[in-house]
């Protein structure tokens, strides 16, 4: 997944793993949103220009909170947008998926301090998908319904548009490791 340049984006949810089957804070198979969204599991818990890391579930959570608690929500939000450009994603105005790329969203969270965010894929077949963490992938929003536009945000945990964005269907290519660089440089 995620290197193959006619590969098809499917709703395939079984081919993603979920630790919904075991103690969620104890799976270290854990796989994220914007892994999903960038469609490589291999990538399992990351971050849009601060690497991966395969890692128990509670562990790296407690890590994101820590490295990531030094900025303000604004600025914890334009280091996210600024990362998936890092990482080779190109900033669009709407989706526009084609035959070199697909289209993903970023949304946040609205709830004070906390530092959350939210990925959504669009699929081949015109409706949107995601992975909430170690839940299982899903293309319903918070009503049940197949997502079919973003117009309204699909989960009301994440309120709050970030951008649409482009990702190369060859894959996009993250080395660094979780937390990988000094947030210092991202300020």
């Amino acid at each position: 997944m995620g290197n193959n340049s006619e590969e098809s984006l499917i709703f395939e949810p079984e081919k993603w793993h979920s630790c919904d089957d075991h103690d969620g804070m104890k799976c270290a198979e854990g796989v994220n949103c914007y892994s999903y969204a960038l469609n490589n599991p291999k990538l399992y818990w990351s971050q849009p220009g601060f690497g991966f890391i395969k890692k128990i579930a509670r562990d790296y959570i407690d890590d994101f909170n820590k490295y990531f608690a030094s900025l303000s929500v604004e600025q914890f939000r334009k280091a996210m947008i600024d990362g998936a450009i890092r990482d080779g994603l190109s900033a669009i105005d709407s989706p526009a998926s084609n035959l070199t790329h697909y289209s993903v969203a970023l949304y946040f969270a609205d709830r004070g301090t906390d530092f959350d965010l939210h990925w959504y894929r669009l699929d081949d077949n015109g409706t949107w998908s995601h992975k909430n963490g170690w839940s299982k992938v899903s293309d319903l929003d918070d009503a049940g319904q197949i997502i079919i536009k973003l117009d309204v945000p699909p989960n009301i945990e994440y309120p709050v548009f970030g951008s649409y964005f482009l990702v190369p269907r060859t894959g996009i290519n993250i080395t660094n490791t979780f937390p990988s660089r000094v947030i210092n440089e991202q300020k």
